[in-house]
């Protein structure tokens, strides 16, 4: 099966009690190679049209091999945690199998697709054999700027109605086919936690000019303004809309590593079809990444809550941030006006 996205579980699984009744989850940790600029992102800026689908590239085009998508193409990591329940014997003895320590990442994610659909109790033989995206629901957490919660402290898992989470995986809550989540999928969005992390050390690596005039002995202000221009069209790779085109790729990572087809010279013959998430949870920020999710991308969660993160919908955008921007201007000079030994802007 061809490999675009790396996919890999970093470390042996861990295992955790939850719930009233002694049942136990099993917490994965993943990654995923995928665009730094996603195709159909960029093919959209090229010619001056909004994009309205993800371009998945090795779903859709029998031309794209693995070769070309590592050479030609800048790749991010994006981190994501699966949480599910340990729901009978056969699914212990899974996560024992996971465990083994003689495992490399790549062999502990292909051992994971292959189990697929797991041992639930209405599962049948063939959704034994594949990731079902319509049991699995997608966190997006706020911010922008942090990482996802950690399952163990961020979830609270100790009965059935303690949290979302427990709500999703004891079944309070189903799918709109009436059926339990499977799995809690959650993701460092690009640029946070784990995921290809943004911050000043980062930026000075990638735009040393950038930061020339922290320096009082060099202070060239054409490159200081080329540099900010490069890291502006950096950084707006970051974006809820390559967020939500990461989860696809996630997504399409465990759907299609699970239940794709192989001809006799191994190459992928599963034809392409819509696989949407079965449910989507946006806090704050995370509301403003479904917004995205559903204007853009052509078959988003089949379920989309919001916690907060609204987006303004009779203001554009553009305005919004201009009066934040203003908003912060004053709350800064009023800092400095009653701090001002502190560094100035």
């Amino acid at each position: 099966m061809k490999d675009y996205r790396n996919h890999r579980i970093i470390n042996p699984p861990s295992i955790h009690p939850c719930g009233n009744d002694k049942k136990r989850m099993m917490v994965t940790e993943h990654k995923v190679a995928v665009p730094l600029y996603h195709p159909d992102l960029e093919s959209a800026a090229i010619n001056g049209e909004p994009s309205d689908s993800i371009a998945v590239l090795d779903r859709s085009s029998s031309d794209d091999n693995e070769s070309s998508f590592e050479s030609d193409r800048e790749t991010i990591d994006v981190y994501f945690t699966i949480t599910e329940l340990l729901s009978n014997t056969a699914d212990e003895e899974f996560a024992a199998s996971l465990a083994d320590l003689t495992l490399s990442p790549r062999e502990r994610a292909e051992l994971y697709l292959q189990r697929g659909g797991g041992g639930g109790s209405d599962a049948d033989d063939n959704a034994a054999e594949m990731i079902d995206a319509s049991r699995m629901i997608l966190y997006l957490q706020g911010g922008p700027g942090f990482g996802c919660a950690a399952p163990v402290s961020g979830l609270s898992l100790a009965s059935s109605k303690s949290s979302w989470a427990s709500s999703a995986l004891f079944g309070d809550v189903t799918n709109l086919d009436g059926k339990t989540f499977e799995r809690v999928v959650l993701m460092d969005q690009r640029g946070t936690g784990r995921s290809s992390p943004i911050g000043k050390r980062r930026l000075k690596k990638l735009f040393p000019d950038m930061f020339l005039s922290d320096d009082d002995d060099e202070n060239d202000t054409m490159r200081v303004e080329r540099a900010v221009g490069e890291a502006t069209e950096y950084l707006a790779k970051f974006r809820a809309d390559s967020i939500v085109r990461d989860a696809e790729w996630i997504k399409d990572a465990l759907v299609a590593g699970s239940s794709s087809t192989e001809d006799d010279d191994g190459d992928d013959t599963s034809p392409p079809h819509p696989q949407p998430w079965g449910a989507a949870l946006g806090q704050s920020f995370g509301g403003f990444c479904l917004m995205a999710y559903l204007s853009s991308i052509a078959h988003p969660p089949k379920m989309c809550l919001f916690t907060g993160g609204i987006a303004p919908m009779n203001t554009p955008v553009r305005e919004v941030y201009d009066r934040l921007w203003k908003r912060v201007e004053e709350r800064n000079r009023m800092y400095y006006e009653r701090y001002p030994g502190d560094v100035a802007l």
